[in-house]
């Protein structure tokens, strides 16, 4: 997976990815690469800030997994309602007015 996000990164940059967390994973890691290697002719700045959207992004998913893994010691499989209440709720459609 990292070598495809990192072909993907490097090569393809103007197709869409085909991984999602994992393609932000390998980004931040050449990001934090290229700042801490200082590569030449790159935008620190733009890197810089790149890298800390996506670390922020990657804590997020992090923080949501681990809810999800308290959710499921606490409630067990019925945990697993909840998506599929809130899923439905949002398939229903609306009367504007």
């Amino acid at each position: 997976m990292a070598i495809q996000n990192a072909v993907q990164r490097v090569h393809f940059s103007n197709l869409p990815p085909t991984t999602l967390m994992t393609g932000n994973t390998t980004q931040a890691v050449m990001d934090g690469v290229d700042l801490l290697r200082g590569t030449p002719g790159a935008d620190t700045g733009a890197v810089r800030a790149r890298f800390n959207r996506i670390l922020w992004s990657i804590c997020c998913f992090a923080l949501g997994c681990g809810l999800a893994a308290g959710l499921y010691y606490l409630a067990g499989f019925w945990c697993l309602a909840l998506p599929v209440i809130v899923g439905a709720a949002t398939a229903i459609p609306r009367k504007d007015g």
